[in-house]
């Protein structure tokens, strides 16, 4: 291969998440503030002494569950900052990923056959979404990548056009929990949390390029503003 076709990628320093599991039952439960696990213990010590939280062993990895709701983050780069497929996961991993056009369709030992898009069905309930975003954590003497996933539907919706607004821009951008709550006839009211970005700086300065972009063009696409911008389920 040539180093010229090389994908360009940022390491991944952890997981920015939402939730974590029952510790007695094991299943999954939501979080008010943000979770972060890492395989770099210095790194959660530090995330620690920054968001508070205590350290502790998270398997063969290390994880904090912080006191805050909002962390500071800057956008990655655009050609890497957001993924979405539409997922199908059962007991022995994902089944299938996909775009809306190719299907990556598990056939064994954990390779994979493209065929024609299978979660494009709306009657067939199977399939969620998978947002993937990266951000940079510039509180941490870390040089890296966060990587948020959720499986939220709102997500999926919302946070796309914000990371294409923001990616590859040296913003200081916010990202928050935004509780909320749902209540369908026949059904109990039902409470989740949706990860937001926000940023005190006006859409005038970022239309108008005011704030740069980050200095990585090889990475950025060329340093172009405003372009378009799979993993395991998050937990």
């Amino acid at each position: 291969m040539s180093i010229l076709a090389l994908q360009k990628r940022e390491r991944e320093l952890g997981r920015l998440r939402l939730g974590t599991k029952h510790p007695e039952k094991n299943y999954p439960i939501s979080l008010d503030t943000w979770r972060i696990t890492s395989t770099h213990k210095q790194l959660i010590d530090e995330a620690a002494e920054l968001y508070g939280g205590t350290v502790a062993p998270w398997g063969d990895q290390w994880e904090v569950i912080t006191t805050t709701e909002q962390l500071p983050v800057v956008v990655a780069n655009q050609n890497m900052a957001i993924q979405q497929h539409m997922e199908f996961w059962q007991a022995v991993g994902r089944v299938r990923q996909c775009d809306g056009e190719t299907c990556k369709l598990t056939v064994g030992d954990g390779t994979y056959t493209d065929v024609p898009c299978l979660c494009s069905d709306e009657d067939d309930p199977q399939c969620h979404p998978s947002t993937l975003v990266r951000f940079y954590l510039p509180d941490l003497s870390a040089l890296g990548v966060g990587v948020l996933t959720t499986t939220s539907w709102n997500a999926a919706a919302e946070l796309h056009a914000d990371v294409e607004m923001l990616a590859g821009r040296a913003v200081p951008v916010t990202l928050g929990i935004d509780k909320r709550q749902v209540k369908r006839k026949g059904e109990p009211l039902k409470k989740f949390s949706v990860p937001v970005l926000t940023t005190k700086v006006s859409l005038n300065q970022l239309l108008a390029g005011g704030q740069g972009n980050l200095v990585s063009p090889a990475l950025a696409g060329g340093g172009v503003p405003l372009s378009t911008p799979s993993l395991p389920p998050p937990t």
